[in-house]
């Protein structure tokens, strides 16, 4: 479980928003940003040009805009601070903010904590192309799978910049979160063999092997660690 690691231990941290921070700031959590993290999320402004910028909690907190699972995390942050019951919702395109408590709502942060009625839902859902699930059913996230989908995030826009070295930090990082899920060794073994750090990639390959229940995967998986170990000095 992510908060036996000694990586989140160190830092002194605890929850989602300042877990989501040392992800983006490996270092520890500076001072500067407490203030930060307690204050109204209202003022916050949804700008997402596709960059990994977007994806960075660090860097929402510094310029006041961000992606919209940042900003889901600082209204999370936001309503558990004032023990109002919260929790992330996965719409396709869009992660909102439900709240659970005497007061139930879906809101997003993305339009200031905007309250968002069925049929809003339902435009929201189409202009991403996805169709609403029934009432009461848009899915519920857990802490760790908001964290792993922002370093997921993340990723994919690294990649686009063409920076597999800082996609690769994204990958470890949701691997610190979930060391479980077998696809995020497959992608950090395959990372660290376009880096050429083949020790590296056979070790996150063999996890991958031990964890994945697809046959096929695990075969092919297999097959590529052969043709590396071949070339291990």
């Amino acid at each position: 479980m992510a908060a036996a690691d000694p990586f989140w231990a160190l830092a002194g941290l605890d929850g989602l928003a300042a877990r989501a921070l040392v992800l983006a700031q490996p270092g520890g959590l500076p001072g500067r940003w407490a203030e930060r993290l307690a204050a109204d999320p209202h003022p916050l402004i949804h700008a997402d040009d596709g960059g990994p910028a977007a994806a960075n909690l660090a860097a929402t907190l510094d310029w006041g805009q961000g992606g919209d699972i940042c900003l889901a995390i600082l209204w999370l942050e936001y309503f558990r601070r004032q023990a109002i019951d919260a929790e992330a919702v996965d719409l396709p395109g869009r992660m909102l903010v439900r709240l659970t408590g005497e007061r139930r709502a879906i809101l997003d942060p993305c339009q200031q904590g905007r309250e968002l009625d069925p049929p809003a839902l339902r435009v929201l859902a189409a202009g991403f192309g996805g169709i609403l699930p029934g009432p009461g059913q848009l899915a519920a996230l857990t802490d760790d799978q908001v964290l792993v989908r922002l370093q997921g995030q993340r990723k994919m826009r690294l990649l686009k910049a063409g920076d597999v070295a800082g996609a690769l930090l994204a990958v470890e990082g949701a691997l610190r979160v979930d060391p479980d899920q077998a696809k995020l060794w497959r992608e950090s073994g395959l990372m660290r063999l376009r880096l050429g750090d083949l020790a590296g990639a056979v070790a996150a390959l063999e996890q991958f092997v031990i964890r994945t229940d697809n046959g096929q995967a695990r075969g092919r998986a297999s097959q590529l660690l052969a043709q590396i170990r071949v070339r291990l000095p």
